[in-house]
């Protein structure tokens, strides 16, 4: 008959998988960070002359940054200007503060276009030319909570109440959307689309109240199509959430144990703690991209490669096909390489772009265009500082290195 080992032994083994548990997270969040995402190295890239996958400005930078950025948002909105949904008009204002620059949205078609468009570029269209009303945008945040809620799959949470918090979210998002009815009436406010938007006047009307909605429509596209498990912007939330959790389970455990066997607990604790630390730290650094994200994130790389390359031969291919530059110039801005794609076109001969109105009278360059749209994406980030952490955006702007 087999012996069954004493009750020394188990203990032993136990506190012997206690003190290993911190290698053995580690050998795990490691093998999960190599297996599910990670970025592809820069000389593994192939290079790629179009965007990949039908992805627009803001995914692809998205991709990139793991994180939306306020460029991938002007470089939607100029993205859009080329498709023809607005103009962008640059006007010098002199006023008791003196001569300044502004940028005005012109809106070129009906929005009931819009359904062509993805949502987030929706969602950027409506925040410019749509009338703000504040109720209805607290009505529509009860709601995006709610289904934030039902999207977590989460049922330790539902188990303890959630069903209670749901309808209180639904009564107080329809009292809402009551309410919301009753202030359009008493101010006169229009619900009807505005014909032009100035950006100086962004932070005070509804765009930054709607960048949160921006920034969701963009990341909930991409776990949509398949590349990331989890929102960028969720991703070390959850890790962080999950680090804690274990963190203090494992130092709890450690204490049992080291009461068990009789030896002092600050040791196991501190593992306990370690094991945990481990998961929230690696969670720091994890993509959370899908297999495919990842392949599709080294296409990006590729067409990045392909935008900031400057040379002869390049440059020769693009004399050929001057339409690029506006057509993947929102690229350019969104991936942080505008200033060198524009550099590729200084020698080439092409007419200004419908879609911009430049106080310039020296003719069109190039060069000009992208520095006035950096200006733009500068202003629009002083502008909306105040709303950028609160929305979760980053303030990642057009690079302006080179001129």
């Amino acid at each position: 008959m087999t012996a069954h080992p004493s009750l020394s032994e188990l203990h032993l083994i136990l506190l012997l998988l206690f003190i290993a548990s911190p290698l053995g997270v580690a050998v795990y969040m490691f093998w999960l960070a190599w297996t599910t995402g990670g970025d592809p190295r820069q000389d593994s890239t192939t290079v790629q002359y179009e965007p990949p996958d039908h992805l627009t400005p803001a995914e692809c930078g998205t991709l990139v940054d793991n994180s939306v950025a306020l460029r991938s948002i002007t470089a939607t909105i100029t993205d859009l200007s080329v498709q023809g949904y607005l103009t962008i008009e640059q006007k010098r204002i002199i006023d008791n503060k003196g001569s300044h620059t502004d940028y005005v949205f012109h809106l070129t078609k009906p929005l009931g276009e819009l359904v062509k468009l993805k949502p987030h570029e929706s969602e950027v269209m409506t925040s410019l030319f749509m009338p703000a009303n504040p109720l209805l945008l607290m009505a529509t945040a009860l709601e995006g909570l709610q289904h934030a809620r039902v999207a977590s799959g989460n049922k330790i949470l539902d188990s303890i109440g959630n069903e209670l918090l749901a309808s209180k979210l639904a009564s107080v998002s329809e009292k809402a959307k009551e309410v919301s009815d009753q202030y359009r009436t008493i101010s006169g406010a229009s619900s009807a689309a505005m014909e032009s938007v100035a950006l100086s006047d962004l932070q005070q009307a509804q765009f930054a109240m709607r960048l949160p909605r921006i920034r969701d429509a963009i990341s909930n596209r991409l776990v949509i199509e398949g590349y990331y498990t989890t929102r960028p912007d969720r991703i070390r939330i959850l890790y962080a959430a999950k680090g804690v959790f274990l963190g203090l389970v494992m130092a709890v455990a450690g204490a049992v144990l080291a009461s068990t066997v009789k030896m002092q607990p600050m040791p196991l604790i501190g593992i306990g703690l370690l094991t945990g630390a481990i998961v929230l730290g690696f969670g720091l650094f994890l993509p959370g991209r899908t297999s495919a994200g990842a392949q599709t994130l080294a296409k990006v790389l590729g067409f990045r490669e392909f935008l900031s390359r400057v040379e002869k031969d390049h440059i020769a291919r693009l004399e050929k096909t001057p339409e690029l530059f506006e057509r993947y110039l929102p690229y350019a801005m969104a991936l942080g390489v505008e200033n060198r794609w524009t550099q590729m076109f200084g020698n080439i001969t092409m007419p200004p772009p419908q879609w911009y109105q430049s106080n310039r009278r020296d003719g069109f360059l190039p060069m000009h265009l992208t520095n006035d749209l950096n200006h733009m994406s500068s202003q629009a980030a002083s502008a909306l500082a105040p709303s950028l952490r609160t929305a979760g955006v980053t303030d990642k702007l057009p690079d302006s290195s080179v001129s």
